[in-house]
């Protein structure tokens, strides 16, 4: 072979060379690690290598290049400025694999510590200020003057602000309702208006309300923060689920209370996601047109499981009733009409 052809063709070798290395290795070795790895007690490690595993290739791509156009004899300012563009691009790349790695890392973490998500207005934002970070660092290895690119921000925040109050006002108001933690993902709350949800994601703009008919209900981020908000879940997710009901006045009140609290137990011990160490409450409520009048407290572990609760007591606690021969009274109205019409007065003559 042509010996200067041989040498013009080395560097294009040995980048598609070093390539060639690096998609094996992402390939082949770096699955292995990544079951080394999951036999660590932390998934810290897990979580950067699937963040930088795509990325692997593109870094090796970039080592080849470099590798070739030393061996290219390229011109002193032309090899400066593929050096620049190289240590460009693998920065930028690295700045998003520690982006990704950082909010996957948040989302885990509230996951394992709060059992939810992170909102996506806080995995955002990290996102957004690492780029940002890292797109000042690929500023500075083209050569450019980075003074002057933040003192332009400082002096065009001002009018960005005013022509973008609006927005600015729903993403402050995420971030406050985001902090406070007052109302996080999961939580199922109630608004002024009556519409009740669970809470599925605080965005930058929006807040976004799943109802219990699967629908989504979207909230400004600023309206929010200004409503008045009912979190069943706030203080604890667990609820208590009131059940009215009524016997006839013919009842022994005393028998009733206690096989109402034999079924209450059996129902907390048979549902699936109702709180079992809770003691039932009965209580007799009133006086009614059609009997006795009285609730059954039972308590469940979210809102979501007060409808099924209801629905399997209802359902035994009537065929407990048949069993047990109580009734249940429907809705009656006693009359009584009189014997014989009272005589009417006499009338006055007409003068």
């Amino acid at each position: 072979m042509d010996p200067d052809l041989l040498k013009r063709l080395l560097p294009y070798g040995l980048a598609l060379g070093v390539w060639v290395v690096g998609v094996l290795f992402n390939r082949l070795l770096l699955p292995q690690i990544a079951r080394l790895l999951r036999k660590t007690p932390t998934d810290i490690d897990e979580l950067a290598l699937d963040s930088l595993r795509r990325h692997v290739p593109l870094w090796f791509l970039a080592l080849g290049v470099e590798v070739g156009t030393r061996y290219a004899g390229l011109p002193p300012v032309v090899q400066q400025r593929i050096d620049r563009a190289l240590q460009a691009i693998v920065v930028f790349s690295i700045t998003i694999a520690v982006s990704t790695f950082l909010t996957k890392l948040i989302d885990r973490r509230s996951r394992l510590m709060l059992e939810r998500g992170a909102t996506s207005l806080i995995q955002n934002m990290v996102r957004w200020i690492v780029i940002a970070i890292g797109m000042l660092m690929v500023a500075s290895s083209l050569g450019i003057a980075i003074t002057p690119i933040l003192t332009a921000l400082g002096v065009g925040s001002l009018a960005v602000a005013l022509a973008l109050q609006p927005t600015l006002s729903n993403l402050f108001a995420g971030l406050q309702i985001t902090l406070a933690r007052h109302i996080r993902i999961g939580d199922y709350i109630e608004l002024d208006g009556g519409r009740a949800g669970y809470v599925s994601d605080i965005s930058w703009r929006s807040t976004l309300i799943r109802e219990l008919s699967n629908n989504m209900v979207i909230v400004p981020n600023s309206k929010l923060s200004e409503m008045v908000v009912r979190n069943y879940a706030l203080s604890s997710s667990e609820l208590s689920a009131v059940i009215s009901c009524s016997v006839s006045y013919d009842a022994d009140l005393d028998r009733v209370r206690a096989v109402v609290l034999e079924v209450a137990a059996e129902v907390l011990k048979s549902h699936v996601n109702a709180v079992t160490d809770f003691e039932p409450l009965v209580r007799f409520t009133s006086f009614g047109d059609s009997g006795i009048n009285f609730m059954v407290v039972l308590r469940v572990r979210q809102f979501a499981d007060r409808a099924t609760i209801s629905d399997e007591f209802i359902r035994t606690l009537h065929r407990r009733f048949a069993a047990e021969k109580i009734d249940i009274p429907f809705p009656q109205r006693v009359v009584h009409m009189a014997s014989a019409a009272a005589p009417l007065p006499p009338a006055e003559p007409v003068r």
